[in-house]
């Protein structure tokens, strides 16, 4: 039979289980209050603003002169924007008519007296909205690696060939004009202190991370390798194989990635963007499981049951459906950093946006369908849930716990592509060790059945004996 573990203790009232998920819900508040005391992720700096320009129909005009920006490694991201006035057209209420427009920006920039983008022509979507003082920003560039000290911008403006007006209560216009503007030019970068406060917490998370594996003795990964494979159930394979995801999930190589440069740079990257792949993957084809094949958790004639079964029948259709967002996202990230690779100015979303909107096509039914099967399951499990007992009731309402706040996570884009805060950085990672380690706990084989297992062979190498006198 499958080995005990330690949720099936007779120790694990439902007093005491209680008490356990107080503590998870704690951990993670706990956690969210640090993140809502901690730095800021972005720092914005205006570097010119109201620069007064006239946009003549397919004439450039210079809005960026070299400008000079100094980054540190830890500012990790750099994004520069720009935005126009909302202009005023003859014949035309600003206040109630809406413009909209594709401007062209001939951009170069120069890392380290070193042209990164020469004279790169991008185009910008240009929505001015009415009633609004300002159009919105655009994205003039984005660097996602830095690994120069001192950046050097230059931009100029084409004037558009036209623009579409849309008055209050009326239909669309083209009109053909020159137009008087200003415009503003900011830029952003990840907060050097958020960069350390980042680094730390996911070298803590680490650490633990690994402690919980790597322990000899106590640890999972010994405990578990000490047991008869006969006897080691599908729920702790997976956990051992989450808890070696959660690992690349925290960010091994943190601290080189800040500080390398280049190939180095890029290639630990991509390292860590695949480890994070890989772990989203695990824990989404887990929870389906979890939750199609709640049943298992009962007792161990279930678990023998839902392991013996048809892999090819359990799992085909659930490792397709996960394994196909996963590959979409693998693509997509690489296909962004190649185009990256090739042009700096590049940023995946900005240039009409085709790559994004072909990739988002195909995500959006695929997560919609994830989530709908796993809603369904739900649905379907909440009715029995009282019959699981008190142990398997405490994991399913914390992997039900963790799985709405991704959800939630995911709906708001609140950890893509980067973190908007300290609290949602913090909140997400810190929920997925905690959910992690909770299952490395309750899973862990007691030493009780070790001991049984132990006295099992001793009693079958003595019957195998006497059988032979």
């Amino acid at each position: 039979g499958y080995s005990s573990v330690r949720i099936e203790g007779s120790k694990y009232t439902r007093k005491n289980l209680l008490n356990l998920y107080v503590s998870f819900i704690t951990a993670f508040i706990v956690l969210l209050i640090i993140g809502a005391f901690g730095p800021n992720v972005w720092d914005i700096e205006g570097t010119q603003f109201g620069l007064e320009r006239t946009l003549i129909q397919g004439v450039p005009v210079r809005f960026i002169s070299n400008e000079s920006r100094q980054i540190k490694k830890e500012n990790q991201i750099f994004v520069v924007q720009s935005r126009l006035k909302s202009p005023t057209f003859t014949g035309y209420d600003r206040n109630t008519t809406s413009a909209r427009t594709t401007i062209e920006i001939i951009l170069s920039v120069t890392a380290n007296d070193k042209n990164i983008v020469d004279a790169v022509s991008l185009h910008r979507n240009v929505e001015c909205f009415a009633g609004n003082e300002y159009c919105n920003w655009m994205n003039l560039m984005t660097v996602d690696l830095v690994d120069s000290s001192e950046y050097l911008i230059t931009g100029d403006l084409v004037g558009p060939e036209s623009w579409k007006l849309v008055p209050k209560g009326s239909l669309t216009v083209t009109v053909s004009q020159d137009v008087m503007t200003s415009v503003d030019t900011r830029a952003w970068f990840i907060n050097a202190a958020y960069t350390r406060f980042e680094m730390a917490w996911k070298y803590i998370f680490l650490v633990i991370t690994a402690f919980i594996l790597l322990t000899p003795r106590y640890g999972y990964m010994d405990k578990f390798r000490r047991m008869r494979k006969s006897s080691r159930s599908f729920q702790q394979r997976w956990t051992l194989v989450l808890l070696i995801a959660l690992l690349g999930f925290n960010d091994i190589f943190f601290v080189l990635r800040i500080y390398s440069s280049g190939d180095a740079q890029i290639g630990l990257t991509i390292f860590y963007i695949i480890s994070v792949i890989i772990f989203v993957a695990y824990l989404l084809l887990w929870w389906l499981i979890a939750f199609s094949d709640n049943s298992h958790f009962s007792d161990n004639r279930n678990l023998e049951e839902f392991s013996n079964r048809s892999p090819l029948k359990s799992w085909l259709w659930k490792v397709l459906l996960v394994g196909s967002i996963s590959m979409l996202n693998l693509v997509a990230y690489l296909y962004y950093r190649y185009n990256k690779y090739v042009s700096p100015a590049y940023d995946g979303i900005s240039e009409y946006g085709y790559a994004a909107k072909f990739f988002t096509a195909f995500m959006i039914p695929l997560l919609m369908a994830y989530v709908s099967w796993i809603l369904i399951y739900f649905v379907q499990q909440c009715r029995g849930i009282t019959s699981l007992s008190p142990g398997y009731q405490y994991l399913y309402l914390i992997t039900s716990l963790t799985f709405v706040i991704s959800i939630i996570g995911m709906c708001t884009a609140a950890f893509y592509p980067w973190s908007t805060s300290s609290i949602t950085f913090l909140g997400f990672h810190g929920l997925y060790n905690i959910y992690i380690w909770s299952l490395a706990y309750a899973y862990t084989p007691t030493f009780e059945e070790r001991f049984r297992e132990d006295v099992a062979e001793q009693e079958m190498a003595t019957q195998q004996r006497s059988e032979e006198i």
